[in-house]
């Protein structure tokens, strides 16, 4: 888990190394639409997660092993449900072997 002031800080090219690094999946867990204290940066994420997913796509790489949830802050429950769910599907899929040095 790595925490970060707004998930608006996170580019593409983070998701995709993270996965070339040996992770077997992303989940990105953003602030409520009206709950983002920098106004788009859930917003901007949302769109970095779709551009890496596109990248996953065209190489031949499940998109769903990258994933972006809106959460309420402090919302433990959500964030267990989410994992409940999230783990399971990336232990579904094929495990991608790791293509980048740490």
């Amino acid at each position: 888990m790595v925490s970060i002031p707004c998930s608006g800080k996170i580019e593409a090219h983070h998701l995709l190394k993270t996965l070339a690094g040996g992770a077997q999946g992303v989940l990105i867990l953003a602030c409520a639409e009206k709950a983002c204290q920098y106004l788009e940066g859930s917003s901007r994420s949302r769109k970095r997660v779709d551009y890496a997913r596109e990248w996953l796509h065209k190489v031949g790489i499940s998109a769903e092993r990258l994933d972006f949830v809106r959460i309420p802050p402090m919302d433990r429950a959500a964030l267990e449900n989410l994992l409940r769910e999230f783990i399971p599907k990336i232990q579904s899929l094929e495990v991608i072997p790791a293509i980048a040095k740490a």
